[in-house]
């Protein structure tokens, strides 16, 4: 279910930032995002999941670094050509991107709840289907993956 959209005109749905996973146009709403920077040195750790790059630090603060595209699709590898920091509690998490595409402030009419038969290569962060000009890009709820990550001082006692 998509979630409302504060503050957008009637028929708008929400300001994202589009970027680029692997073959993948994501949408990420802007208010899920705290900073984007260039990638910084990443500390690889040993881990059962295959999304979880490491850890890095980014304004003082050690953070996990994920990859979208493995995120979003087991299996994939995405680039580290942008980092895209997440709000979260108590820590945020760091997105590897390939690429930012750009800001666009969504229509409604465009977003389309996920297919039944498309939600297996879509994962339940997935809040719908964008329609834009000849291709589709996924508007995913960023909000959501903060608590899925494990902290740092559990990725670094547990190894996760």
């Amino acid at each position: 279910m998509m979630k409302p959209t504060p503050n957008a005109p009637e028929g708008q749905g929400p300001l994202v930032l589009l970027v680029q996973a692997a073959a993948r146009t994501v949408a990420i709403p802007l208010g899920d995002i705290l900073e984007t920077l260039r990638p910084l040195p990443v500390e690889p750790l040993q881990t059962s999941r295959a999304s979880l790059i490491g850890v890095s630090v980014v304004r003082g603060e050690p953070v996990p670094v994920v990859d979208l595209a493995a995120l979003l699709q087991p299996g994939t590898r995405g680039g580290q050509g942008r980092w895209i920091v997440l709000k979260g509690k108590p820590s945020g998490v760091v997105l590897t991107v390939d690429r930012i595409v750009g800001l666009k402030r969504l229509d409604r009419s465009q977003m389309k709840e996920v297919p039944p038969l498309l939600r297996e290569f879509h994962t339940d962060l997935a809040e719908a289907i964008v329609l834009q000009d000849s291709h589709c890009a996924t508007l995913i709820d960023a909000s959501r993956i903060p608590a899925r990550v494990p902290s740092v001082p559990q990725l670094l006692t547990v190894g996760a």
